[in-house]
């Protein structure tokens, strides 16, 4: 998998990040995990999540 930064701007105390995430999946049975997060910079605050699921999309675990 590939990511890359295609854009960036800031939203009042936030700066916010767009990304361009490519996948290539070649086998039958697979696993994706999604991470986010974010940060306010004038803080320091930041929180994050996740899913875990399999080759079905079906929802294996979370977090957060």
């Amino acid at each position: 998998m590939r990511s890359e930064t295609v854009g960036q701007q800031k939203r009042g105390n936030y700066n916010v990040k767009q990304k361009l995430r490519v996948e290539t999946i070649s086998t039958d049975s697979w696993m994706k995990l999604r991470i986010d997060g974010s940060v306010k910079t004038n803080s320091g605050h930041a929180a994050t999540g996740g899913t875990l699921r399999d080759n079905h999309e079906d929802w294996i675990i979370g977090f957060c």
